[in-house]
């Protein structure tokens, strides 16, 4: 390719070559006026489990786990109900995130922002992302806002909110089983005194 022929080239397209540069530069400027303010996203991923028997973590947990009868009896259910989906439906769901949302409105209140109307499910659309990661059990989660300052305060609070949902659950199983076997250890000693 010589040189001077693109020169030249150039050259007498010139008109058509500043036209087009004139008209991208005008648009790109009027886009930068109204363009909106940056937007921020941060990321967490959480590990969630779909356990075929719960973990239950006391001292008699093996006489439960051996014993399938005394947890039908004290009303501990050792099949997991909830499938990854499920998991992951309930973590979206208010009670889970309405904290979150209230926490999110009263920061955005307090820049002066007007939040009356603002509506969980619009806030749950536009700001939070739930999926989970393709044959895992691993949950990805993903917090949009204007507000740099409060991607990092949100996310560890979602995160807090699944922890304390999750734990929920085998505390409420643990409970149940120690009630269970302090009734049955009551219900014995008497029987052995009885016996006696």
């Amino acid at each position: 390719i010589k040189i001077t022929d693109v020169l030249g080239l150039l050259m007498r397209k010139k008109k058509q070559i500043l036209s087009i540069t004139g008209i991208s530069l005008i648009i790109t400027g009027i886009y930068g006026q109204f363009i909106k303010e940056p937007v921020w996203k941060g990321e967490i991923q959480i590990v969630i489990s779909e356990d075929k028997k719960s973990k239950v973590n006391f001292p008699a947990a093996s006489l439960i786990s051996s014993n399938p009868s005394i947890a039908d009896m004290a009303g501990i259910d050792q099949t997991s109900k909830s499938s990854l989906k499920t998991q992951v439906e309930i973590l979206k769901s208010p009670s889970v995130l309405m904290p979150i949302f209230e926490f999110v409105k009263q920061q955005k209140k307090s820049n002066g922002l007007e939040v009356s109307q603002w509506a969980y499910t619009d806030w749950l659309r536009n700001n939070v992302s739930v999926a989970l990661k393709k044959k895992t059990s691993v949950l990805h989660l993903s917090y949009v806002d204007t507000d740099k300052d409060l991607i990092l305060p949100a996310l560890n609070k979602i995160s807090s909110a699944y922890q304390f949902y999750s734990n929920r659950d085998r505390n409420i199983g643990i409970k149940k089983g120690i009630r269970y076997l302090e009734n049955q250890a009551n219900t014995y000693k008497s029987k052995s005194k009885e016996s006696r």
